[in-house]
């Protein structure tokens, strides 16, 4: 058994509630537009959503940008990253340490080891973030922008369903969004960048149950994440549904448990993979 030999592992994350402790949108950027109580936003586009028969990812990125056209505020790509910032995160990600000390951990069980994120919020606020350059790639709603920088149109919009397809891209590795032909080819898991065995989804909320499921299905884990108590949380109602592999409380530092239990699934991965390889080198050579 070659055990020089390296393995990859993909932790992929949502974003809104999983690493920071609340919606993106809520730090600063509503209060601009003249929301105190973010909750009347959420209200408004879901009625539009309801109203059209739309999808509420869409509804959101159209009623945003209508409420700041009639409040004379420009959307530039800028203004949104400039709200990333603002964003607060989870214990342990606040200047990216957990992601350094887990990518070392893993390394020195010689497995390479690559961050992502799936979610339904705004790419260009989390690239505003002091933790985007920790990610391998970023997969969020985006806005299409005229020639004079504004907002004009949905560019990419990521639902609870469509996730998915960003699953199987990273997989895949394949990243090009415009490219459909791709991604839905078959392969197989030892021609793929990251093989579902080798994935952890960890996630909040009931929009990242099809993702989490298909993990769990094809031998991945994920990961229900809560903030600091379980009352009526989402979270709680995943694990308990058997939608997710583990619950933990959303704390990264290295002392938590979540810290913890991401080291030991990097650590049966890895010996996973190599048994893997290796009854495949067997069959090979003695077929």
């Amino acid at each position: 058994m070659n055990i020089k030999q390296k393995t990859t592992i993909g932790i992929i994350y949502d974003f809104d509630k999983t690493l920071s402790i609340n919606d993106m949108q809520t730090f600063g950027l509503l209060k601009d537009l003249g929301f105190d109580d973010p909750d009347k936003f959420w209200k408004m586009t879901n009625s539009f959503a309801s109203k059209y028969n739309m999808d509420p990812t869409l509804s959101f990125m159209y009623v945003f940008l209508d409420v700041a056209k009639k409040h004379g505020k420009k959307i530039t790509e800028e203004y949104l990253e400039s709200m990333g910032k603002n964003i607060k995160f989870f214990p342990g990600l606040e200047n990216g340490e957990f992601f350094d000390k887990i990518t070392e951990f893993a390394s020195s069980h010689n497995v390479n080891l690559l961050h992502y994120v799936i979610s339904s919020g705004n790419r260009e606020i989390i690239k505003g973030t002091n933790i985007f350059n920790k990610f391998s790639k970023v997969f969020a709603c985006e806005y299409l922008f005229d020639s004079a920088g504004e907002a004009i149109f949905p560019k990419v919009a990521i639902n609870f369903t469509n996730k998915t397809q960003f699953l199987f891209r990273i997989s895949k590795g394949t990243f090009n969004i415009a490219d459909s032909s791709e991604v839905n080819k078959e392969m197989k898991d030892e021609d793929r960048a990251i093989p579902l065995t080798n994935i952890i989804y960890i996630a909040d909320g009931t929009t990242d149950i099809p993702c989490m499921k298909v993990v769990d299905e094809k031998g991945g884990t994920s990961i229900a994440v809560y903030p600091d108590n379980t009352d009526n949380d989402q979270a709680v109602k995943i694990f308990s549904e058997g939608r997710a592999s583990f619950i933990e409380k959303a704390d990264y530092r290295e002392t938590s448990n979540l810290y913890k239990l991401l080291c030991a699934i990097i650590e049966k991965v890895r010996l996973e993979d190599l048994l893997h390889k290796e009854h495949v080198r067997q069959v090979k050579s003695y077929s």
